[in-house]
């Protein structure tokens, strides 16, 4: 699926790969989470992590953005990255993260892998990519609590060994809920709604996060 700069996610239960063009927040009939992603902020997220614990592989990289996403999200009402998270064998995933870190041109606009070539360098080793901050210090596309949620989830977590963290991001219900309804697909969207059961009304958190995004757009 090829993404350009600005596309919009769906993000739930819609088939691997939809796309909605008319903004951000729940659409019409379909009640879903949706979060324009922007390609420059996504790098530099991943740079800054990066840049915080070197070599990490792409299966530590996305881990960490999307429990960074996950905590920003229910605490500030969006996340960080406003990618689309996936559910694969491994565990979550946001597969645009994914695919940038492994410079997938299938997958990826021409423009995101050049700013990601700029920034950070990839070393190959065996099945992993390992990725390295080339040290450009601008990290204007991120909040102060972007960067803040980011460097605790490099302390917390990039010091698991991959057992722990394997096991620790299977425990998301949104997780298992996507990978129960797999079929014979190896991914399949996660429903961020889950995640909002934990409040008092999830429906209405679900729906003050879609009118702060449209108020942000």
């Amino acid at each position: 699926m090829y993404c350009g700069i600005n596309d919009t996610y769906i993000l739930g239960s819609a088939p691997y790969g939809s796309l909605v063009q008319t903004g951000w927040g729940i659409q019409p009939n379909a009640k879903m989470l949706t979060f324009k992603l922007n390609w420059t902020r996504l790098v530099q997220a991943i740079d800054f992590v990066a840049a915080q614990s070197p070599g990490l592989s792409q299966f530590y990289i996305s881990k960490i953005i999307y429990l960074a996403d996950k905590e920003h999200l229910l605490d500030y009402g969006r996340p960080i990255s406003n990618d689309r998270l996936v559910a694969m064998k491994d565990g979550p995933v946001p597969s645009s993260v994914l695919n940038i870190v492994k410079r997938d041109k299938e997958h990826c606009p021409k423009d995101a892998l050049e700013l990601f070539d700029a920034r950070l360098a990839t070393r190959i080793f065996g099945n992993q990519f390992q990725t390295y901050s080339k040290g450009n210090e601008d990290f204007s596309e991120l909040s102060g609590s972007d960067k803040e949620y980011l460097a605790d989830a490099v302390e917390r977590y990039s010091r698991m060994s991959y057992p722990e963290l394997y096991r620790l991001v299977h425990e998301d219900p949104a997780y298992n809920d996507a990978w129960s309804r797999r079929g014979d697909s190896g991914s399949v969207n996660m429903d961020l709604r889950i995640w909002l059961q934990e409040f008092e009304n999830p429906e209405l958190a679900a729906r003050q996060i879609a009118e702060a995004a449209v108020t942000k757009a």
